[in-house]
């Protein structure tokens, strides 16, 4: 037998924030998802899901930024020594 779902989950999984547009800043959607307290965001093109965000996701993207930033600054300060 299946167990039922109960109203909260239906309403959990419906009230997940969508983004529209693809190539929207990261920190947008850390923002999106800080401010309705989500895990994860919907991605639609067309009305149709193309992909689902995890908060990893964000993080993971943002690291790879601030490695990225701390190597050029480091490059910077040697190149001037």
């Amino acid at each position: 037998m299946r167990p039922r779902r109960s109203w909260a989950a239906v309403t959990a999984v419906a009230s997940v924030p969508s983004v529209h547009k693809s190539g929207i800043a990261v920190n947008r959607v850390m923002n999106l998802m800080t401010h309705h307290r989500v895990r994860h965001i919907r991605v639609l093109r067309g009305g149709e899901l193309a992909d689902i965000v995890s908060i990893g996701d964000v993080v993971k993207h943002r690291l790879e930024d601030l490695e990225l930033e701390t190597n050029v600054l480091r490059d910077a300060y040697n190149a001037a020594r």
